[in-house]
């Protein structure tokens, strides 16, 4: 695929399937925005992309507060100007019996899969509207569909 000149903010990439989705667009020709909870993983991330010979940015944004996707935005359209692709792709679960969660750890996993999801959309299509251009990937789960053990909050949250 072709992405040069090519910008995408990546949510939850400084690790895992965030990290590889990073990369790969970054081997595509995009510059990458590397948004992570831990600023240490998107620096690691970032220094990946700048060896491919793409330009990057770290940021350390909360997407389940909306504060925080508004400055990611804000700070990815200071360095580059605009916003080509966004993946939310933050999540996970935290895995416990349904007879056992309590309420704020159901809360932090709906946060964490569905309001960042959210959060992230609405702070960038303005900006994709005005331009009258741009992609947002979500990424889902198998859980969503099926459910998984000791997850029934992250299964919702995917569904």
């Amino acid at each position: 695929m072709d992405l040069k000149n090519k910008v995408a903010i990546v949510t939850g990439a400084g690790q895992w399937i965030g990290r590889a989705i990073a990369l790969r667009l970054a081997r595509d020709g995009a510059d990458i925005v590397a948004d992570d909870i831990i600023i240490g993983r998107a620096n690691k991330v970032v220094n990946e992309i700048e060896e491919l010979g793409q330009k990057g940015l770290s940021i350390n944004a909360d997407v389940t507060k909306s504060r925080e996707g508004d400055k990611m935005v804000e700070d990815s359209l200071k360095k580059f100007g605009k916003i080509d692709i966004l993946v939310n792709n933050v999540g996970g679960p935290t895995p416990s019996l349904f007879t056992e969660s309590s309420e704020e750890v159901w809360d932090a996993v709906l946060a964490r899969n569905l309001k960042g999801v959210r959060n992230c959309c609405r702070s960038v299509i303005g900006h994709m509207i005005e331009r009258e251009s741009g992609r947002i990937i979500n990424i889902a789960s198998v859980a969503g569909i099926t459910g998984a053990a000791c997850a029934v909050d992250y299964s919702a949250a995917k569904g």
